[in-house]
């Protein structure tokens, strides 16, 4: 191998089928990125009722079932 078959400049060449390869890692990596984000978001964002509130809903319903 000559110094001269060397590229100074910094340039790589990567072939058609690595070059495949990274594009699919990297968009299967997004995707997993998006689903992760989306769940964090979403449970940030719920509107979740407590076991302690249900309990006292229920409790009212049951009170106002009594009632009647």
């Amino acid at each position: 191998m000559n110094t001269n078959d060397i590229s100074s400049s910094g340039d790589y060449q990567i072939n058609k089928s690595s070059s495949k390869g990274i594009t699919i890692g990297i968009m299967i990596a997004i995707g997993v990125t998006a689903f992760f984000a989306g769940m964090y978001v979403t449970n940030v964002n719920s509107n979740y009722i407590s076991q302690e509130e249900l309990d006292e809903s229920i409790s009212q319903i049951r009170i106002k079932n009594i009632t009647r």
